[in-house]
């Protein structure tokens, strides 16, 4: 009987390649670990929306109108929230459930995100979700799921060039 020739069963994956022909610049953060980050960041934002939101209620009128005075104290509480993930991965990669989560967005050479980047990956799905009825937008979230590489990248990601990466 001969003896069949000695190789792995399962050999190892190829690296994932980066656009410009390079190595992805780290291993891939799995959707688990995005869905919490996100769950962490979504809990963060709320807390200006709710504070504004009783601050405004409690500044009602007796015809149930907000005084004019309360919207000095929305506005800015709106502001924060819409800036806060477009700063934060653009001067770091990573909002507060990202680091919390240990994964960061970079661009897919490696490099920082920046800000055009980052406003690209933020920004759009907010447009096409305030367009459509939140339908869009819904789309964009549930996108990683239709990238069948490991990087799972969403349309975010794509748009920005970025990858989500596991880090520390």
């Amino acid at each position: 009987m001969v003896n069949p020739p000695s190789y792995p069963v399962n050999p190892p994956a190829p690296p994932a390649v980066a656009a410009g022909g390079g190595a992805m610049p780290g291993p891939p953060a799995d959707l688990g670990t995005r869905f919490l980050a996100r769950l962490i960041d979504g809990g963060i934002t709320l807390i200006p929306l709710v504070c504004a939101g009783l601050i405004v209620s409690a500044t009602e009128n007796a015809q149930g109108e907000p005084s004019p005075g309360a919207i000095f104290i929305a506005l800015p509480a709106y502001a924060a929230v819409i800036l806060y993930e477009w700063v934060m991965l653009a001067a770091s990669g990573q909002t507060f459930g990202k680091r919390i989560m240990k994964i960061k967005v970079v661009r897919v050479d490696g490099r920082p995100l920046g800000w055009a980047a980052a406003f690209a990956r933020v920004y759009v799905q907010v447009f096409v979700s305030m367009v459509s009825c939140g339908i869009g937008g819904l789309l964009f979230v549930l996108s990683p799921l239709f990238d069948s590489s490991p990087w799972k990248r969403g349309w975010p990601d794509q748009l920005a060039s970025s990858v989500v990466i596991r880090v520390g």
